[in-house]
């Protein structure tokens, strides 16, 4: 299965977000 190019750029953001939002708490908690 090919994923779209607006389609895999929409993914890139929205994971990035996920992203930031996973190292914040994985930050928090080893501090």
């Amino acid at each position: 299965m090919t994923a779209p190019e607006p389609r895999v750029v929409l993914y890139s953001r929205e994971g990035c977000h996920l992203c930031e939002a996973a190292r914040a708490l994985v930050e928090r908690e080893a501090a």
